[in-house]
This record gives C-alpha cells, sequence and structure tokens, in this order.
C-alpha cells in the first residue's frame, strides 16, 4: 500500500483555458535542501504555447495552482531530453509547505528487480479522479515487468495513459524476512505506453515505461540542476518542504 504521505508528493500539471483546468500530466516533489523540486516528464511541459500549472495541495486543505512558465528572474526548466525527463525548482508561496520525496527514497538502478509490485500515480481521467470535490490523481498497480539498464528504462504491465506522463512510478521493495516492513521507493517517472507485439504474432500487450529513478537522481546532481539551486538560496527564494 501506498500511504498518503507519498501521494501528498504527487501532483497534476494542468494547462488553463478560460480559467479551467485540464491535466497534462503528473510530477512528483523532491526536496533537495534547502530546495523542492517538481520532477515530470519532459514532453508534459515541452509545449511553449502553454503555461503549466502544478496544483499543489496544501497541507491546510485546498489546492494551489503554482505557475511554472520560465520566469525572468532566472528560474527554468533542467531538462535530460535523452531521458525524457524535465525539473524546475518550485517556487512556492509564503508560508505554504508540501510534502516531498527525499533523495533517501530514490531507488539505485540494481534495486529494481522484474516481479516487484509497483504503482503508476497520474491523472488519467482527469484532475478529481473519482471524487468531484477533490484534486488527486489516481493510483494503478502493476508489476515490473523488465529493466533494460542501458537505457535507463523500465517497463511496467501498469497501463499508461496520456495523463500519466511525468507521474512518479513507485516500486515496492519486499523484505527478505517476513516479518518486515516493504519499503516503497520512487523508482522512476513515467514516460509513455509502451506497446509490444510477439515476435510469433498473437495479442499486443499495452505497457508502461518509465526513465528509471537514478536518471532523475543525476539530472537533480548536474551542473546546471547546481547552478539552479545555488541561485535559489542566494536570491531567498528557496522554499521549505
Amino acid at each position: 500500500m501506498v500511504g498518503p504521505e507519498w501521494l501528498a508528493a504527487c501532483v497534476p500539471i494542468a494547462k488553463a483555458e478560460a480559467g479551467v483546468f485540464s491535466p497534462t500530466g503528473a510530477g512528483v516533489l523532491v526536496h533537495d535542501a534547502p530546495v523542492v523540486w517538481l520532477v515530470t516528464a519532459g514532453h508534459v511541459v515541452a509545449s511553449r504555447s502553454e503555461t503549466p500549472y502544478a496544483l499543489i495541495p496544501k497541507l491546510d486543505g485546498g489546492v494551489a495552482a503554482v505557475e511554472l512558465g520560465t520566469e525572468p528572474h532566472g528560474v527554468e526548466w533542467v531538462r535530460d531530453t535523452a531521458h525524457d525527463i524535465a525539473a524546475r525548482l518550485v517556487p512556492l508561496p509564503e508560508g505554504h509547505s508540501v510534502k516531498a520525496v527525499s533523495f533517501e527514497l530514490f531507488a539505485n538502478d540494481d534495486d529494481l528487480v522484474a516481479s516487484m509490485p509497483c504503482y503508476c500515480v497520474g491523472c488519467p481521467y482527469g484532475l478529481t479522479g473519482f471524487d468531484p470535490n477533490t484534486v488527486a490523481p489516481m493510483v494503478l498497480d502493476g508489476t515490473v515487468s523488465g529493466i533494460a539498464r542501458n537505457t535507463r528504462s523500465v517497463v511496467i504491465s501498469t497501463p499508461t495513459f496520456p495523463g500519466n506522463s511525468g507521474g512518479p512510478l513507485l516500486v515496492v521493495r519486499l523484505p527478505f524476512n517476513p516479518m518486515g516492513a516493504p519499503t516503497v521507493l520512487l523508482g522512476g517517472i513515467m514516460r509513455e505506453a509502451a506497446t509490444v507485439a510477439p515476435a510469433t504474432g498473437g495479442p499486443e500487450l499495452r505497457l508502461g515505461l518509465a526513465t528509471s529513478a537514478a536518471a532523475v537522481r543525476e539530472l537533480l546532481h548536474g551542473e546546471h540542476a547546481l547552478r539552479q539551486k545555488r541561485w535559489a538560496e542566494r536570491s531567498g527564494r528557496a522554499p521549505s518542504p
């Protein structure tokens, strides 16, 4: 089971049309002290004609619509186009706190094993999911079907729809000791649907494809991200998680 602390770090990403938000994907908040990043799939925020918004839940209830356009002060997207991931510092309103994932909960590539239970969190059926009064991503479960470590890709049995793009892939590491507790880790960022056709014919499999969390860690530890982080610290724009 994925607890509420995890789900609070998963946020819809939307566009605004005539004052109405419609989802284009999802993302996950990552705490990299003292800043908070929003990580998503690169293609979810690739459009230059539409300003994306992150719909971040407030701890005291409600949702804050945070604009994610490039700011004149220097905030910009950090991208890894080869693996279709992007990250941006989150400009939280003053006094607004959020839940965010720490690097300690990132899965390493060696942690990922075919047959692991997993979940993807996104907005395939709109912003409100099943409750029209609540903006909340939807959780779908499946299994890690395979790992392509040379391309930092994780294939899962959970079907992936457009609204899942950019949302987190959560994997469950089961303990060797049956009395131990399972650990939920960030396994990656959902990228796209993967349709697999057997070479011998037969029905196609519709699977999900994610970029591994290790690639996300490398992006956030890269020089571009470090420059953004230093700028936020100097300017006093580092938000509180």
